[in-house]
């Protein structure tokens, strides 16, 4: 069984990113190597605290654990970092150095990563664009809806004019949602769901903050659009008790965040049980497109992030949506690791 010798992280340059927390707290690629010469690859959320976690506490933690066990490494991580972690940051390190592990696994068997989780059940997956430059520009090849980000102070007014500018010109057969950001009070967010009730909304995304279970719970009663959320949970704990509240209709775990592929398998097993959609944030990328392909029930990816391609992998959009990865493991090699001597 292959066994860890050394684990690495490394933060690219993300001058290309937008100026705000997606480029000091961003992401970071995380390289895994093994006794039997096998390499993988895994992206974590979190920017300089986990390039830390990953080189100064995950790795020793780590190094000559068997990759075939993965539950062990993932309690180890967790375990290592419980007294100053246990959601947000730490997770968010765990989840890259997961992906690697998993990517060790399906490649050490020369299997795919959608072949390595049961076989993927479609070949394509339709995709969907967050806040396109135009929404004409969302009738782009293989995107079938459009995402409106609420930005700033907008209100409920501003936005269902927007709703309706977008449904003018992309018509009804196209999806469009709606993602508040996490902004707004149960009343606003009650108020914009009355207003916005006819305009055919695929979902309302995080219009609450996650601590605010009881919130989500009442408006999913009190709605007639489908409730999201989910991007900003940590560990299946905190799904399980979304879902046990029946506070969501769809859950969208980031898989670069929420705790890796380990956790994500376990999310779509609990919304599997509780009758729940899932759609990851980010979806059209290498790392959760196969679990989407091969575990989902409901087929959509969004757009991922455009200023760190080479984190994301080559992914193929076509007519039909997006090509699910087929190289084995995730199918992506990250060239972002400078050889070192004695590694």
């Amino acid at each position: 069984m292959p066994k860890i010798t050394d684990i690495r992280a490394v933060q690219p340059d993300l001058d290309r990113a937008p100026p705000d927390w997606r480029r000091w707290f961003g992401q970071v690629a995380i390289r895994l190597d093994t006794d039997d010469g096998l390499v993988g690859y895994g992206v974590s959320g979190g920017g300089v605290a986990t390039t830390t976690a990953v080189n100064s506490l995950f790795r020793d933690a780590l190094l000559g654990l068997e990759t075939t066990d993965t539950d062990r490494i993932w309690r180890t991580m967790y375990s290592v970092s419980s007294r100053y972690g246990r959601s947000g940051l730490s997770i968010m390190a765990m989840s890259g150095v997961d992906l690697a592990v998993w990517d060790i696994n399906a490649r050490a068997q020369k299997a795919s990563m959608a072949d390595f989780l049961g076989g993927a059940k479609i070949p394509r997956i339709p995709g969907y664009v967050t806040d396109p430059g135009s929404f004409s520009e969302a009738r782009a090849t293989g995107i079938t809806g459009v995402k409106i980000a609420v930005r700033g102070h907008a209100t409920p007014d501003t936005v269902v004019q927007q709703i309706q500018q977008a449904r003018a010109i992309l018509g009804n057969g196209f999806q469009i949602m709606v993602d508040v950001g996490m902004q707004w009070d149960f009343e606003t967010a009650l108020s914009f769901s009355r207003q916005a009730a006819d305009y055919d909304l695929a979902w309302l995304e995080e219009p609450l903050p996650p601590e605010d279970i009881e919130g989500y719970r009442r408006l999913r009663q009190a709605c007639k659009i489908p409730i999201a959320g989910g991007e900003h949970c940590y560990t299946a704990a905190e799904f399980r008790r979304f879902l046990e509240a029946e506070a969501l209709d769809i859950v969208q775990p980031d898989i670069t965040w929420c705790g890796g592929m380990t956790t994500l398998v376990e999310v779509f097993r609990m919304a599997d049980e509780f009758g729940v959609r899932v759609c990851p944030h980010r979806g059209g990328d290498v790392w959760s497109l196969p679990a989407i392909a091969a575990l989902g029930s409901y087929r959509l990816a969004e757009q991922t992030r455009r200023w760190t391609p080479e984190l994301n992998g080559p992914f193929e959009l076509d007519d039909m949506g997006y090509k699910i990865p087929d190289g084995h493991g995730f199918g992506t090699e990250i060239d972002l690791f400078p050889q070192e001597d004695g590694r």
